[in-house]
């Protein structure tokens, strides 16, 4: 996540060059204004293409569930002690591929993963398939950052069915909740900045303030508003 951080910050710089600041008067020395950045999908297919080719694997650990009504009917079942017990996220599965959709004013995230859960009186199955998620965005004022939530909807096994979707749903947002949740993707301290000025007396300060998140159908808007003023 922190690739993810970094590479929206160096996005942000880009676009901060060619943007112009629509200004209002706050007062004789303060300015007000804003900027927005566009983020669309093809600009996450990118992302996690490089994230799938260039880094290592991420995985979830799932919690052991003693349940002896947990079964996946159909699954093909092995004794050994080798179960790792994890779902790893994978680029495709079964033409389902890991994505950033933005889709009716939300977030859509379908995750495509493997996996193995080691099955009380049964053994250890293994399974693929799809989970799909939506993910919140939302400016907290007291960490004055902008943060993402992923919630899991649905489970879609491939090859496999029965109470174990539903169990692998639990466990897999409660890893989530515990590794990820919530992801910090913007913060106004990083998005402040001093421009030196100082043949002019002084240094020009852009102060961030407040992000708003606008999902567009394609395109993720966030604009964000600054305080301009002398330092």
């Amino acid at each position: 996540m922190n690739f993810i951080r970094k590479t929206f910050a160096v996005y942000f710089v880009l676009l901060l060059v060619t943007l112009c600041l629509n200004a209002q008067t706050a007062s004789p020395q303060t300015q007000r204004a804003d900027v927005s950045i566009t983020l669309n999908e093809q600009f996450f297919d990118a992302l996690l293409e490089t994230i799938f080719k260039n880094f290592k694997p991420v995985d979830f650990s799932i919690a052991k569930n003693e349940s002896k009504k947990v079964k996946f009917e159909n699954a093909a079942y092995r004794k050994d002690d080798k179960c790792n017990e994890v779902i790893r996220l994978e680029r495709e599965v079964n033409g389902v591929r890991t994505a950033v959709r933005f889709r009716d004013g939300r977030v859509l995230a379908p995750l495509a993963f493997s996996g193995s859960y080691d099955v009380p009186l049964f053994g250890c199955a293994d399974f693929t398939g799809w989970a799909e998620t939506n993910v919140e965005l939302n400016f907290d004022a007291g960490k004055q950052a902008l943060l993402a939530r992923v919630k899991v909807v649905n489970i879609n096994l491939n090859g496999v069915s029965g109470l174990g979707s539903g169990m692998l749903a639990r466990l897999m947002q409660s890893s989530i909740d515990k590794k990820i949740n919530p992801t910090e993707i913007f913060n106004v301290e990083k998005l402040s900045f001093l421009f030196p000025l100082e043949s002019m007396g002084g240094n020009l300060r852009l102060r961030a303030t407040e992000m708003r998140p606008e999902i567009l159908p394609g395109e993720l808007k966030v604009k964000i508003f600054y305080e301009l003023g002398k330092e």
